[in-house]
């Protein structure tokens, strides 16, 4: 049966993600009732249709927007047993890691941490990149030429610091891009970073590899279109990993052909 978090109005752009370490579910989201608040709540399964909900915990005291219901903006770090987030307040990309403590279901969090040179962004999204331990994170960057895709490779600490740090920024795709999503393919430790061309009306992919150790870098494959039109473009991409198939599957909404949800596979 449903349960209702404890949040002060109407929320936006929820995302969760399952936390190994405390076998618990966290969920972000935007409190519009508390002036679009940063938010995290804590859910557990009790039973097999029970489920407990913690209390809500503001994680960023300002206005929280991925810019994107279709975007994953919070990821889990079983390596350091913590929750990491990504999002844009004021138009610049941040990022803020969590963690779960699983005797109260409650979230504590360490400082926003700003991603440089990310002043005029949208569309953060966050992966957790599990054979260097690292998490990725990739935007649109309103501040450049084209409005590029950007990437950045994130290393988070544990313990009560609850931080992170940041590489270098490097352009995925050098042409207006709005929404992306990234998924993890363990038989290859490569990421797939699927976007939407809205210059070309096309949709793309790239395959990216992340470098961990002092330098924290990714480099990227050759672009592949999965999908173009010749008028409109497509938006609201997202993409998964099947592990029994060692197939991706990217879904996404078709704005030439009446907006259709559609799919491919690769």
């Amino acid at each position: 049966y449903a349960k209702t978090s404890d949040a002060t109005g109407d929320i936006k752009y929820p995302a969760t993600v399952y936390d190994t370490t405390t076998d618990r579910f966290v969920s972000v989201f935007a409190d519009d009732g508390n002036s679009g608040y940063g938010t995290a709540v804590v859910y557990k399964i009790t039973s097999d249709t029970g489920i407990s909900v913690g209390t809500s915990v503001v994680f960023n005291s300002a206005d929280s927007d991925p810019g994107s219901a279709s975007n994953k903006w919070i990821c889990a770090d079983p390596d350091t047993g913590r929750v990491v987030c990504a999002f844009r307040t004021s138009n610049t990309v941040k990022a803020c890691v969590g963690a779960v403590d699983s005797g109260t279901d409650v979230t504590t969090w360490g400082s926003v941490t700003a991603v440089a040179g990310t002043d005029s962004c949208q569309f953060p999204s966050i992966l957790y990149e599990p054979n260097v331990d690292r998490v990725l994170i990739t935007y649109k960057n309103n501040t450049a030429a084209n409005d590029p895709l950007e990437a950045i490779v994130g290393t988070v600490t544990g313990g009560t610091d609850n931080s992170i740090s940041f590489g270098t920024k490097v352009v995925v795709s050098n042409t207006d891009t709005n929404g992306n999503a990234t998924a993890f393919d363990p038989d290859t430790n490569k990421v797939l970073i699927v976007y939407d061309k809205r210059s070309a009306n096309d949709g793309a992919s790239k395959v990216a590899t992340v470098t961990g150790g002092t330098d924290n870098s990714v480099t990227f494959g050759s672009e592949d279109i999965f999908h173009n039109n010749s008028s409109s473009p497509i938006s609201e991409v997202s993409v998964a990993y099947n592990e029994s198939a060692d197939k991706m599957v990217v879904v996404y909404r078709d704005e030439q052909d009446s907006n259709k949800s559609k799919a491919i596979c690769g």
